[in-house]
């Protein structure tokens, strides 16, 4: 916030960004994080999770998968959003070898496998 110099009792008020940081869920466990960063806006912020009760702390942990939206309420009431979706991760290793084709049929989806590099499959 700050003091326009052309007429100093008009407060100016900066825009909200909001962008998330996250840790997918082990597979089969509810531990995934979000953790939200927001630049602009006044503080101090509120933030909610899927229009949950709000909370100070910018942290939201023990999720399961899913597609969550992050709500963030400033000082003066300005809203700002970000959308995070939450894959399980998976041990690469465990799928050594296998094809596409055989990740397919276990259920699994490609975004389950983010955080693989070619040489994990080998």
């Amino acid at each position: 916030m700050y003091i326009s110099k052309s007429n100093p009792c008009k407060f100016i008020v900066a825009s909200l960004s909001v962008s998330s940081l996250y840790t997918n869920p082990t597979l089969g466990l509810d531990n995934g994080v979000i953790t939200t960063v927001v630049s602009g806006g006044s503080s101090p912020y509120l933030y909610s999770i899927n229009r949950g009760v709000q909370q100070s702390s910018n942290q939201f942990t023990g999720l399961p998968i899913g597609t969550y939206i992050i709500q963030v309420l400033d000082r003066y009431g300005r809203l700002g959003y970000t959308s995070v979706q939450l894959f399980e991760n998976v041990d690469c290793g465990d799928y050594a070898g296998s094809t596409v084709d055989d990740i397919i049929a276990t259920g699994l989806k490609i975004g389950n496998f983010y955080n693989c590099t070619v040489d994990s499959f080998y």
